[in-house]
């Protein structure tokens, strides 16, 4: 397996396309949307659906003018054999995604919990999803220096 970009024999290219994983429209959250670089379905990015039309038309040039530097597929990453960074989950055929109920948390982790997710969504790192059916439940570890850090299982 090569990690940097040599060129593909054929058996590394079908084994890319098999792991290629598919990639759809899916949901997202009110406070974002979707846009197209190039009309009418070419080049999707999300952009705060807040942003009023010359801040969005700005944006829009300015990914535009440098849309080079960004990986639009796996494909476009240079350097790097996408074979390393992709993956597949393999399930058995029969097995249906199942949401585990939530755990009873103490107050003062409850307020932690609390704290953590909104920093996370501030800072854009996770967005709320609201009809997933492969929910996990939070774990929180106390630290040894008095922080306590929040897991997904």
């Amino acid at each position: 397996m090569r990690y940097f970009d040599q060129g593909m024999n054929e058996e590394e290219e079908e084994l890319l396309k098999y792991l290629q994983p598919h990639v759809g429209a899916k949901a997202i959250s009110r406070q974002f949307k979707y846009v197209f670089l190039k009309p009418p379905t070419s080049l999707r990015t999300v952009i705060f659906a807040t942003l009023t039309r010359p801040m969005k038309d700005r944006l829009l040039r300015v990914i535009r003018d440098s849309k080079e530097a960004f990986g639009w597929t796996i494909h476009d990453i240079k350097g790097i054999s996408s074979i390393v960074c992709t993956h597949r989950i393999y399930m058995e055929d029969n097995y249906e995604p199942r949401a585990l109920p939530q755990h009873r948390l103490n107050p003062n982790m409850k307020e932690v919990v609390k704290d953590e997710v909104l920093k996370l969504l501030d800072a854009g790192i996770i967005y709320p999803i609201f009809d997933s059916k492969w929910v996990s439940p939070v774990q929180c570890v106390p630290n040894k220096g008095g922080t306590t850090m929040m897991e997904n299982d």
